[in-house]
């Protein structure tokens, strides 16, 4: 099973995306799980007691303590990355 975390501090947004991610998991047959969450901090604390995404899809714009970026490096290392802007790739690393 996929663990999908989505970060993002628009109800819209969120729902869309597991919208998105519902289609997907019909489509391609695969067993996937999304997990919302409207702040960098609410990720942050679930991280911290479950660690059990494999997936994370952040808003990196928001703002708050603990930034959706922030959250994720606070997470732990072993996350390759990937930035994307309007189906444009701006970064891609590790942390």
């Amino acid at each position: 099973m996929l663990n999908i975390a989505i970060v993002d501090d628009e109800q819209v947004l969120r729902d869309i995306l597991v919208r998105y991610i519902e289609e997907w998991k019909e489509r391609e047959r695969c067993e996937a799980e999304a997990e919302t969450f409207a702040s960098g901090e609410a990720f942050y604390f679930a991280w911290c007691g479950q660690q059990r995404y494999d997936v994370l899809f952040l808003d990196i714009m928001m703002g708050g303590r603990h930034q959706p970026c922030e959250a994720a490096q606070g997470a732990g290392k072993g996350f390759d990355y990937h930035i994307h802007h309007r189906n444009r790739r701006l970064h891609a690393g590790g942390l």
